[in-house]
């Protein structure tokens, strides 16, 4: 078996595939935890940031891209529209 074969069905095997699967895996049992899931710290700071290129650009778009619960996704747009900002 190939390792890209291999991978394909550690991570999508129907049964028991990594994203397959519905469990929770981020926390002590789990996955390394990223630092959204513990404090929305990170998408404060990212805020600030936004705040200052934001009327730089002509458009801007923010986007999440990592196989994470996207919570930082929804701290970034929280902390924007509790500032006024929203991209």
């Amino acid at each position: 078996m190939s390792f890209a074969a291999f991978m394909a069905q550690v991570l999508y095997d129907a049964d028991a595939g990594y994203y397959q699967t519905m469990a929770c895996r981020i926390g002590r049992t789990g996955d390394f935890t990223t630092a959204p899931e513990i404090s929305p710290m990170l998408a404060w700071a990212m805020v600030a940031q936004w705040q200052i290129l934001q009327p730089q650009l002509q458009q801007g778009m923010v986007v999440e891209i990592g196989p994470g619960t996207g919570q930082l996704a929804m701290q970034f747009l929280q902390q924007a529209y509790d500032q006024g900002c929203l991209p």
